[in-house]
């Protein structure tokens, strides 16, 4: 616009180009990065499961918790930052109605792209993919403490079994090495391992305190706890748990008010989860269990929008 150097270098950068043998415009941008295109062709031991396509459930998901934490950070003043999701396209592609997403067990799924800002990828050991960019515990302890205490202070986790419920097992007490390893954060990061990325595995807890959107249910907080294989060990066998998390249950279950028993949910549970079910510190799906019982009002939008048959955005 001021014929600056800068907007010369937009300019040259984000060229628009015809692409005469689809018919679809591409853009040559070095400056975005997109989410969802597949494995690279030389990429080798990759299965099925690994397929690098992106469900549109997890897509509306990340986006949602992307402009959550973006919230979080401001409001905190954090450090702290997220990278911006400029756009989530319908490839308008799908798995068939009979076929099987293996990287997350639903049939017909919808595939989705996510547009975002450009950035690099954490790489925290030598031996793992550029991609994956999960923070060790050495660079959480380094880097991202600013990061674990705003999610403890708003109730938000990625853990398999979140460090808060030692609370009421050991509150007099150091938490042993044994207990803290359990506490397994899964937080991605650009390589500045300041800017988070990717948001699918993170879950808000019922007292959370931002707002019903996010917040899953004591049902299914509880749900997820009692299918980690610990749960017992930790957590259920100790008196000060039980009083805590066998909350009273009202109208959500059955129209009728219970406490919330261990045993009078295994087996419903093992009936949708398989027998897995207190064997595992996570699902086959999923990175945590949480994940799999989240029944937020965020998890109810993104999974209706991936259920519908045309567009994806009509009727929101």
């Amino acid at each position: 616009k001021n014929n600056s150097s800068d907007a010369k270098r937009l300019e040259v950068v984000l060229k628009s180009k015809l692409n005469e043998r689809s018919g679809l415009r591409e853009i040559d941008c070095p400056m975005v990065n997109v989410k969802g295109l597949g494995t690279e062709e030389i990429a080798v031991g990759f299965t099925s499961k690994e397929n690098g396509l992106l469900s549109i459930v997890d897509a509306v998901k990340e986006y949602c918790y992307e402009k959550l934490f973006d919230q979080i950070s401001k409001k905190e003043k954090a450090k702290w930052k997220t990278v911006k999701t400029y756009a989530i396209i319908d490839t308008n592609i799908r798995f068939k109605d009979n076929e099987v997403n293996k990287a997350t067990s639903y049939k017909g799924e919808k595939c989705a792209l996510v547009v975002r800002q450009c950035s690099g990828r954490l790489v925290s050991r030598p031996d793992e993919f550029a991609f994956y960019s999960v923070a060790t515990q050495d660079i959480i302890q380094k880097h991202l403490q600013e990061f674990i205490s705003s999610m403890q202070k708003y109730r938000i986790s990625s853990e398999q079994l979140p460090r808060r419920l030692f609370e009421y097992v050991n509150s007099e007490e150091q938490q042993s090495t044994e207990q803290l390893e359990l506490c397994d954060w899964n937080i991605q990061t650009d390589t500045t391992a300041h800017n988070l990325i990717d948001f699918s595995q993170y879950y808000c807890h019922p007292d959370s305190i931002v707002g019903d959107f996010f917040t899953m249910s004591w049902k299914a907080f509880i749900e997820a706890i009692i299918c980690h294989r610990d749960a017992n060990k930790f957590l259920l066998s100790n008196e000060k748990a039980q009083e805590v998390f066998s909350v009273e249950i009202g109208s959500d279950v059955e129209n009728t008010s219970k406490k919330y028993k261990r045993e009078e949910i295994v087996t419903e549970l093992k009936g949708k989860y398989g027998d897995i079910v207190g064997r595992m510190n996570k699902s086959l799906f999923s990175w945590s269990w949480f994940l799999e019982t989240d029944d937020s009002q965020v998890m109810s939008l993104a999974s209706s929008i991936g259920e519908l048959k045309g567009n994806i955005w009509e009727g929101i």
